[in-house]
């Protein structure tokens, strides 16, 4: 990234946390929630390139400032601001692989682009593209087999956070309807109540002492009552459900107070707000601003310390052929019986230049690589934390490195079984495919008659 551009992002960032610093911690994470409450499509973003990243960003931001003795409100025109900064900030990341001015452009620059940038950009816009059910299933198959361990460590298992993670959803949804009912009834009685008002020449002594009516009063306490609550999770609450010491551990892992951040400077860094999704209001109290992120939390932190703990070597192994499986299985649901699958295909009889699957369809073969490895410099730089080599870049530059012959050799019987498919005459396109444990991308490229 160019070191004009890497200028010009900062007095952008801290704008962005100076204005956060002046604002509540609940009008915030308040118009976090009421921002996913009424985006209704995918496509209804309201000027966000990356949503779900762009506000991750802006609540680790908050996550460094103190609360505000004197605090003003989240409002429109904070909003329109933040959107605004968070729009030039991601944006600028798109320059990091434009060539600086005399730069020599060669063909393995090029070659090089082609792959990092693709790959970054897709990795540092998109977040995690899952549902909650999704990654609750990713939680129950990559991590609960490691339960002894996160218990010994934290005092919670995968497994007990799941459960306190969708204990929580389930109230989040249910607050969040009542709240829709509520709405609908209130708006109803107070539409009545003007209609009598109009019908009936009203003056406003008359009007207020209508609405003072406990059947219209109630509905109006009702409301704001969801209102205020529809966000909102309690210690005392989990430890009623999940008792003191699962509840203990829940909280101290997955809650964050307000100025306890030391630093976040750069989207790329490792954000605090993607492992603690519970905003501290008051004490035993906080905010959860979308459901989705208490399992991205549970995820991202029991991850972290597996890769970095004495089971990382197994960990890694379990996760690396978890991955595999869920491929093959994805492509097999999706393709058919009419396809041929070769899992760990080599392409020279020295088992060089392996790939995770190789399909025929027909005369279309699909080479794919799989890596759940993640980007693990956090730099400001893309280029130094995304290279070609590694992660989501080196699996789109494995699959596109021979795709159009593949002498197919490894597992048992393997050889023989894909000699008929690896005919020149007999594939009349070849595609690759990567994918990684939260992203996938394809680069189509067509058949050639050479050797590889």
């Amino acid at each position: 990234m160019r070191a004009q551009d890497i200028e010009q992002l900062l007095p952008e960032i801290e704008e962005l946390r100076q204005l956060l610093a002046a604002c509540s911690t609940e009008g915030i994470v308040g118009a976090c929630f009421g921002y996913w409450i009424r985006r209704d499509s995918a496509s209804d973003h309201e000027g966000l390139t990356s949503a779900y990243r762009q506000w991750a960003f802006l609540l680790g931001l908050m996550l460094t400032t103190a609360e505000p003795s004197e605090q003003r409100a989240f409002g429109e025109a904070e909003f329109d601001r933040s959107r605004a900064l968070l729009e030039k900030i991601f944006r600028a990341y798109g320059w990091a692989y434009f060539p600086e001015a005399g730069e020599g452009v060669t063909d393995e620059w090029r070659r090089s682009a082609e792959v990092a940038m693709p790959a970054f950009l897709a990795y540092f816009n998109q977040g995690f593209l899952a549902s909650p059910v999704q990654v609750e299933q990713r939680i129950r198959r990559y991590l609960a087999p490691f339960d002894g361990e996160l218990r010994a460590e934290f005092g919670i298992s995968a497994t007990q956070a799941v459960e306190v993670c969708r204990w929580i959803s389930d109230r989040l949804q249910a607050t969040a309807d009542t709240l829709r009912e509520t709405t609908k009834r209130e708006k109803g009685a107070r539409l009545d109540l003007l209609d009598r008002a109009e019908s009936e020449h009203w003056d406003m002594e008359r009007v207020r002492a209508e609405a003072n009516v406990p059947a219209y009063r109630d509905l109006a306490i009702s409301l704001i009552q969801s209102i205020r609550e529809m966000s909102f999770v309690s210690l005392t609450d989990l430890t009623a459900r999940f008792g003191e010491g699962t509840a203990t551990a829940f909280w101290s892992l997955f809650s964050a107070k307000r100025g306890d951040v030391a630093a976040l400077t750069y989207p790329t860094e490792a954000n605090p707000a993607e492992e603690r999704s519970l905003y501290v209001i008051e004490p035993e109290r906080a905010m959860c601003s979308l459901a989705n992120q208490l399992f991205l939390a549970v995820l991202n932190r029991f991850e972290r310390h597996l890769s970095t703990s004495k089971e990382r070597k197994r960990f890694f192994s379990k996760r690396d052929d978890l991955l595999e499986q869920e491929v093959e299985a994805s492509f097999r649901a999706l393709l058919g019986p009419t396809a041929a699958f070769f899992p760990q295909v080599f392409e020279t009889s020295a088992q060089q230049h392996e790939h995770d699957l190789v399909i025929r369809l027909g005369r279309v073969a699909l080479v794919v690589e799989a890596k759940a490895v993640r980007p693990s410099s956090r730099s400001a730089i893309p280029r130094r934390h995304l290279s070609a080599s590694a992660g989501p870049s080196r699996a789109i530059a494995e699959s596109s490195m021979r795709t159009g012959r593949v002498d197919a050799f490894g597992g048992d019987g393997l050889r023989e079984a894909v000699s008929s498919f690896t005919t020149i005459a007999n594939i009349s396109s070849a595609h690759s495919i990567s994918l990684t444990s939260t992203k996938w991308s394809s680069s189509p490229r067509p058949a050639t008659t050479s050797a590889c």
